[in-house]
């Protein structure tokens, strides 16, 4: 039976749920990690950029509970308008209910810490404070999986925190999509990697041709080189999201 992470993860893959990650730096193994979001064992709902406008939604729910409890009261309410106000309580409580209870449960509360040896791949969940270890064989998993990922809340730029953003994802890949181990995560390139300060100092060099061919390409050779050793360490085939 699989375990509230493996659930999690199942619906939802950690890249899309908690963004970028660092690069894995592949030599001796055992290689370890760990990913996820919030902190497993403690009880809390944390304020950030996702849960604010859940916060608000009950805000207003309260609010408008007030009022209308105010103004029952003082007789300044008729039955049409008791019906309309408290509609509109109902809908706010059903539709942000669910995604505090997801948010506290699930994306702020989960842990997967992973170890790869040479034959072996050792992972423990930690969601609450429940912790469940598990094994596969290396040979289990399929391939070393290239997609390209989006995850919603995450700006490089560092302006809003909205907007839906493309990333390069590294996974090995198993047959249960819960127990696949997230190995990379990187904002997919638009300038084939270059940084802006690598193509102002190309163009002042007068590398036109290099800079235009940056320009516009999702290819990322640090994305590639990664694959690359990956395939080469693992021995395992390299597959890509047509």
């Amino acid at each position: 039976m699989p375990n509230k992470v493996e659930t999690l993860l199942t619906d939802l893959p950690a890249a899309e749920r908690i963004g970028p990650m660092p690069r894995l730096s592949p030599g001796a193994r055992p290689w370890r990690w760990s990913y996820g979001a919030g902190a497993p064992g403690r009880s809390g709902f944390r304020l950030n950029a996702a849960t604010a406008p859940l916060v608000f939604g009950v805000f207003m729910a309260v609010l408008l509970v007030a009022i209308l409890v105010a103004n029952l009261s003082s007789g300044v309410l008729d039955g049409g308008q008791l019906r309309a106000a408290g509609l509109i309580v109902i809908v706010l409580l059903v539709l942000v209910g669910p995604q505090i209870r997801r948010k506290m449960n699930g994306t702020l509360q989960w842990r997967r810490e992973v170890e790869i040896t040479k034959r072996k791949v050792r992972v423990t969940d930690r969601s609450g404070k429940a912790v469940e270890t598990w094994k596969e064989p290396l040979s289990a998993y399929r391939d070393i999986h290239h997609r390209i990922g989006h995850v919603t809340g995450f700006d490089p730029s560092g302006v809003g925190s909205s907007k839906a953003v493309p990333l390069d994802v590294i996974e090995l890949r198993h047959p249960d999509p819960g127990r696949t181990i997230y190995l990379h995560g990187s904002a997919q390139t638009s300038t084939g990697g270059m940084s802006p300060m690598d193509l102002i100092r190309a163009g002042r060099k007068g590398r036109r041709k290099e800079v235009e061919a940056a320009v516009g390409s999702t290819r990322n050779p640090r994305v590639v080189a990664l694959l690359r050793q990956l395939e080469r360490e693992l021995g395992m085939p390299v597959t890509r999201e047509t």
